[in-house]
């Protein structure tokens, strides 16, 4: 679990998505789905904390890998995560949160990181990517 105490957020992303809870975490956490929003790249998550985590590039290279730090589905994944391709000098261990809140046909979907804005690709992509998932699931739900 990250500890609410310690785990200062520098960048939050907040995007509401008309679908349900369910829906908007099977986005988050199906590595078929990923493909279709994360820019081809695949999301994989063990389910469970202290299962890995992992992005990968369209080609199988790893892009990210971390931790499972909590996972309470469908409301809240936290994960750690270290860009793997950058150069040495580059990618510090961070953490991040996704929660899923909202009643049945709605949700809000919040991203935290204690990155620093603009300091990491991945959490740019996250949002970039997040923005796809919010068409993607409207079309899917019937909304």
């Amino acid at each position: 679990m990250i500890d609410t105490g310690t785990f200062k957020p520098k960048t939050v992303y907040v995007i509401y998505i008309a679908a349900t809870p369910e829906k908007v975490w099977q986005a988050l956490t199906d590595p078929e789905l990923s493909q279709r929003y994360f820019h081809g790249s695949r999301l994989e998550v063990e389910p469970k904390v202290g299962g890995s985590f992992a992005v990968r590039f369209p080609d199988g290279r790893l892009n990210v890998r971390g931790e499972v730090v909590e996972w309470s589905p469908p409301r809240r994944l936290a994960t750690t995560w270290i860009v793997e391709w950058v150069p040495e000098t580059g990618s510090p261990l961070s953490r991040g949160r996704a929660d899923v809140m909202g009643p049945h046909r709605s949700a809000a979907l919040i991203f935290s990181s204690d990155a620093e804005p603009g300091q990491s690709s991945f959490a740019s992509s996250v949002l970039s990517g997040f923005s796809t998932v919010l068409r993607w699931t409207c079309r899917s739900s019937g909304s």
